[in-house]
């Protein structure tokens, strides 16, 4: 089972938000960034309150609060552009290119403009279906980015990867409605 694609910018960009939603330490960043600065304005405000100065109190309560319901997309937004510039700078030469990847009984293999591989079906370590990309990621850390739109015969690749999945307890996670938040 043989399927061919061009990998676009985007598509190298929503591979890294996804992987950004699967770190768990970039998760507790993230949540530790959320309530760090409101708990430093709540604490001084509750010395403000101790002063009886209740002006200086109400601005840090309105700068916790704030921050409290724009930091989640600032931060959205932060690591985006972050992302954006990392892909153009490491992948820009990858972006327009086909990519042929193949399933045969015991190996995966993948060609592109500059390599050729091939690697053991039992070194996959899961495969993670979204809304418009599959991703095979491997024991190595190395993963393949699949876009479903863009595979004539995306369904019967999926059928072949999914019977190996369960063959070889590989994990397939099938998450379609993944977004990047």
């Amino acid at each position: 089972m043989e399927v061919k694609y061009v990998l676009k910018k985007k598509d190298f960009l929503t591979f890294q938000l996804f992987n950004a939603t699967q770190s768990e330490h970039l998760r507790k960043v993230r949540k530790r960034n959320l309530f760090i600065l409101p708990t430093i304005f709540i604490l001084l405000s509750l010395f403000f309150v101790s002063k009886g100065d209740l002006t200086i109190v109400g601005i840090y309560l309105s700068i916790a609060i704030a921050w409290f319901i724009f930091y989640p997309g600032y931060s959205r937004k932060r690591y985006k552009a972050y992302y954006e510039k990392y892909i153009v700078e490491n992948y820009h030469n990858r972006f327009d290119r086909e990519v042929t990847l193949g399933l045969e009984d015991d190996y995966l293999y993948a060609k592109d403009h500059a390599s050729e591989s091939k690697t053991k079906i039992t070194e996959i370590a899961e495969a993670y279906e979204t809304a418009d990309h599959l991703y095979i990621k491997f024991l190595t850390g190395h993963t393949h980015i699949v876009p479903k739109q863009r595979v004539d015969n995306f369904q019967s690749f999926r059928k072949t990867l999914k019977v190996l999945s369960q063959k070889l307890d590989i994990e397939y996670i099938d998450d379609p409605n993944w977004k990047w938040s």
